[in-house]
């Protein structure tokens, strides 16, 4: 039995983004592959070396805009995250991550709307 034992749903999103780990000194490039209210994953080539493990406490950070009633709404993300998973899907690493912000979980929230407009 496969059962997704997930509290949130899982939105779907290509957007490029940076990766901090401010304690080993390093960074990365990569893609958000989706978000959730207390979560993000990330997807990176598997061409580089990880530059994570599990369990490290990273920093993300990236730039959205979408349409929201007659407006457009901007977001600069800037979080941190805590890597729960670090596994491999084809060609690419993939990282998911724990967020617990509130400030991330309203930029979660008000994208959720969208799909329902």
């Amino acid at each position: 039995m496969n059962e997704d034992r997930r509290r949130y749903e899982r939105w779907y999103i290509h957007i490029e983004a940076l990766l901090y780990n401010n304690d080993a000194g390093t960074e990365a490039k990569c893609t958000v592959k989706d978000i959730s209210e207390n979560g993000i994953s990330f997807m990176m080539p598997k061409t580089i070396d990880c530059p994570f493990q599990q369990g490290d406490l990273i920093e993300f950070q990236f730039y959205d805009e979408f349409p929201f009633g007659r407006t457009m709404e901007s977001f600069v993300i800037t979080e941190q995250a805590t890597i729960r998973h670090l596994g491999t899907e084809g060609d690419k690493w993939v990282l998911g991550c724990a967020v617990s912000s509130e400030r991330f979980r309203e930029y979660v929230l008000r994208r959720e709307m969208l799909s329902y407009t």
